[in-house]
């Protein structure tokens, strides 16, 4: 199927592009490497009036893509999202659950990604050399298990340019880098909570020890027989980063801090200018948090809503109407 993209900006063929992943792993070293393919345009063509550019794409049916392209040039905002071909119709997917970087970190490979095949090949062979990285041995785990694993800071980051590309590898320190009292005594309650969400009936009994052994692992993960359900599984796991804010604010209060100030505002303004572009009123972030304030008057919990997007757009046209009066961007 042929898929045409609106974007705005001049050289618009080197701002809104599509790609597919192409993957390489090995089980037995947990690696994995991450190609992309660049699909390449079939036609780009700039409407002189508007001043919006369309770009057409021929796709796969069954290929999981994800798009990006510039929506706004002053300021510069863009637009990216995952989605897969069906029949003559696309579907958008959550990027944690399509996105192949996430979902190999969180079954706790090393992941490289790369734009060579050969340099994939090389790398989950265990024959590219990671200067002072013993991969064959470390396990890459998502940022937020980091924390529930010990409660400390034991992330470790290296960046190593293998060929044209610059590879960036998380992993765990050595045991001998940290005190190992630090694991003595009995779970923490961090790590409860996160055991508890994925399914661990007993976490509240478990040591510090066996709580960051089982996080480690992912065992506790119970075995699947397709893949969709293991990417249910992936989902579940993934909406920790949120879920966690929901479910134990006391306990992650500096993250939740953060998320209101920075990281909601920021997720606002970037779905917003996904929607609709040339409005006459700049969409400022002061805007948005004098909007997020009155939604959090009548209902504190209004952010936990999977609807809150649209729940934001709704009271901003009410408040600010100038900032929702462009012209509504649509891919078809």
């Amino acid at each position: 199927m042929e898929l045409e993209l609106e974007s705005v900006g001049y050289y618009a063929d080197k701002l809104t592009n599509v790609c597919w992943y192409e993957t390489f792993e090995n089980v037995t070293l947990r690696r994995a490497a991450i190609v992309n393919r660049y699909v390449k345009p079939i036609s780009c063509k700039r409407d002189k009036a508007t001043k919006v550019n369309k770009v057409k794409f021929e796709l796969e049916e069954g290929k999981t893509y994800r798009y990006s392209r510039q929506i706004s040039v002053k300021p510069r905002q863009e637009e990216s999202r995952c989605f897969k071909v069906v029949g003559s119709e696309i579907c958008f997917l959550d990027d944690e659950v399509a996105n192949p970087h996430l979902a190999y970190s969180a079954r706790g490979f090393s992941v490289m990604g790369t734009c060579e095949v050969n340099q994939a090949i090389e790398y989950v062979a265990g024959t590219v050399e990671q200067e002072n990285v013993d991969l064959a041995s470390k396990e890459t785990k998502p940022q937020f298990l980091e924390e529930e694993r010990q409660e400390q800071d034991l992330t470790q980051i290296s960046t190593n340019v293998v060929g044209n590309c610059s590879v960036t590898i998380t992993r765990g320190r050595d045991e001998s880098e940290f005190d190992s009292s630090k694991l003595q005594g009995m779970a923490t309650p961090k790590q409860v909570a996160y055991l508890s969400f994925m399914g661990v009936h007993n976490a509240t009994s478990l040591t510090k020890r066996e709580a960051a052994d089982l996080i480690d692992s992912n065992s506790f993960l119970a075995e699947v027989d397709t893949m969709a359900a293991h990417l249910r599984q992936l989902s579940h796991q993934s909406s920790w980063t949120f879920q966690r804010l929901v479910l134990h604010p006391e306990l992650y209060s500096s993250e939740l801090s953060d998320f209101l100030e920075k990281n909601l505002p920021d997720e606002l303004h970037t779905y917003i200018r996904g929607q609709i572009v040339g409005s006459s009123e700049q969409l400022t972030k002061s805007k948005i948090r004098k909007v997020v304030d009155v939604l959090v008057k009548e209902n504190p919990a209004w952010w936990h809503s999977s609807d809150r997007k649209a729940i934001f757009h709704d009271r901003l046209k009410l408040m600010y109407p100038g900032c929702c009066d462009g012209r509504s961007t649509t891919c078809t």
